[in-house]
C-alpha cells in the first residue's frame, strides 16, 4: 500500500480543516462511511473536501438493510433530549444496547431490538457488532455537527467581545489569532467507543488497498493503539518524526475555494517534494539525506508558500515495527464479549512484518 495514503479515524465525517492540513503531507486520504449515503438527505461527509484527494466508501455495505438502518438513525436522533452531551450519552448507550432517557417503554424496547439484531432472524455476534458500530459512528457524525454549531456560537460571542475590547483599546480591525476559540472536545469515553466501532469496520473491510497508515486529530483515539503496541512488544512505538503543519486560518485564506486550496497545496508539495520523499522512505537509509535536513526543507517550503510561521500545529508520525494496523485493532478491541483477552494477547507476533503507521495531528 502506498505509504502516502492514510485512513482517517475514528471520524467518518471529519472537519475540512483536519483534512486540508493532513493533505499537505499525505498524497490522498481515505474516509470510511458507516453505511451507504441516505438518499433522503443525509449530509454528504465529503462535501467541501477536495474530492480528487479523498476517497470515501463504506467498508461493510449494508445492501438490503440500508433502508432500515437509515430509518433507525432518524428515529434515534428524534429521541435525543438535548444537544451534544445528551447525544454523547446516547452514543455510548448504543454499544450497551440501551437507550438512556427514553420515556416511551414500547419505543425503547423496539429501538433496543433494532440496535442488536435484524428483524425476523438471529444474527451472528460479528454481524451484531458491525450493526452497532455503524449506528454509533453515524450518531457520532451528528454529535460532531452539534459540537461545531456550539463552537461557532461561542466563537461569535468571543468575537463580539473582542471587537468591543479592541475598540476600547483603539485596536479595532487588528488580527489577533489568540482570540480564536478552540473546537469543543468530545469526551474521551465517547472517542474510545468510536475507535472500537471503527475497528469493527476496519476488520470487516476487504478492500485490497486497505491502508496501513492511520491518521487522527484526537489523542484519545491514538492512545488505545499506542498502548496496544507497547503491551505486545514491551517497547513503545517509534516516533519517526514531528512536522509543523499550516494553521487552518492560513489555509482558509483561499476563501474556501477548493481549486485555490489545491493550487496552494501543489505549490508547497513541489518545493517540499524531496523532503517528503526522504521522510516517507526507508528509515536509516545510509544514502538518503538526514531526517533533520528534510524537516528543515519542509519548514522552508511552508514559509515560502503558505506562511512564515510560527506554526501552532504539528503532526507526529509513529511507526509500529512488525505489527500491522489490523493486529493492533484486534488486540486493542477483542472481537466479542466472550473472547479470552489473555489468550489473544499471547498470540505470537512475527519479528518482521508489515509495519503500521499512525499520524497524530495536535496543537504544539
Amino acid at each position: 500500500m502506498n505509504p502516502m495514503t492514510a485512513l482517517l479515524f475514528p471520524d467518518t465525517a471529519p472537519s475540512g480543516d483536519i483534512v486540508r492540513q493532513l493533505l499537505f503531507f499525505f498524497e490522498k486520504l481515505i474516509l470510511y462511511l458507516p453505511a451507504e449515503p441516505d438518499p433522503a438527505g443525509q449530509p454528504d461527509p465529503a462535501a467541501g473536501l477536495p474530492g480528487s484527494l479523498c476517497r470515501a466508501y463504506p467498508p461493510a455495505p449494508l445492501g438490503n438493510e440500508l433502508d432500515r438502518f437509515h430509518g433507525l438513525i432518524r428515529e434515534l436522533e428524534q429521541h435525543k433530549q438535548g444537544r451534544a452531551g445528551q447525544l454523547g450519552t446516547l452514543a455510548l448507550a448504543v454499544l450497551s444496547t440501551a437507550l438512556a432517557g427514553d420515556r416511551d417503554e414500547a419505543s425503547s424496547t423496539r429501538l433496543r431490538a433494532a440496535l442488536t439484531r435484524s428483524p425476523d432472524k438471529v444474527v451472528s455476534a460479528r454481524q451484531g457488532e458491525l450493526w452497532q458500530a455503524r449506528v454509533l459512528l453515524r450518531l457520532a457524525e451528528t454529535l460532531d455537527r452539534e459540537e461545531q454549531e456550539i463552537a461557532a456560537g461561542l466563537t461569535a460571542v468571543a468575537g463580539s467581545e473582542r471587537d468591543l475590547l479592541d475598540a476600547l483599546r483603539g485596536r479595532a480591525g487588528e488580527d489577533d489569532r489568540e482570540w480564536r476559540e478552540p473546537a469543543l472536545v468530545t469526551p474521551g469515553a465517547v472517542v474510545r467507543q468510536r475507535v472500537k466501532a471503527f475497528a469493527r469496520l476496519y476488520l470487516a473491510d476487504t478492500d485490497p488497498e486497505q491502508p496501513q497508515v492511520l491518521a487522527t486529530g484526537r489523542f484519545e483515539a491514538a492512545d488505545p493503539l499506542l498502548a496496544a503496541y507497547e503491551k505486545l512488544r514491551n517497547d513503545p512505538p517509534v516516533l519517526r518524526f514531528t512536522l509543523p503543519l499550516p494553521d487552518p486560518g492560513d489555509i482558509s485564506a483561499t476563501g474556501g475555494d477548493i481549486a485555490a486550496y489545491i493550487d496552494l497545496r501543489a505549490a508547497f508539495r513541489i518545493q517540499a517534494g524531496p523532503a517528503i520523499g526522504t521522510l516517507t522512505g526507508t528509515p536509516g537509509d545510509p544514502d538518503g539525506p538526514e531526517p533533520d535536513q528534510a524537516i528543515a526543507a519542509w519548514e522552508k517550503a511552508l514559509a515560502d508558500t503558505v506562511s512564515p510561521g510560527p506554526w501552532p500545529w504539528e503532526m507526529q508520525l509513529y511507526a509500529f515495527p512488525g505489527v500491522s494496523v489490523e493486529t493492533l485493532f484486534r488486540h486493542a478491541f477483542p472481537a466479542t464479549a466472550g473472547t479470552d483477552v489473555s489468550t489473544i494477547t499471547r498470540v505470537p507476533i512475527p519479528a518482521a512484518g508489515p509495519a503500521g503507521l499512525l499520524a497524530l495531528l495536535r496543537r504544539r
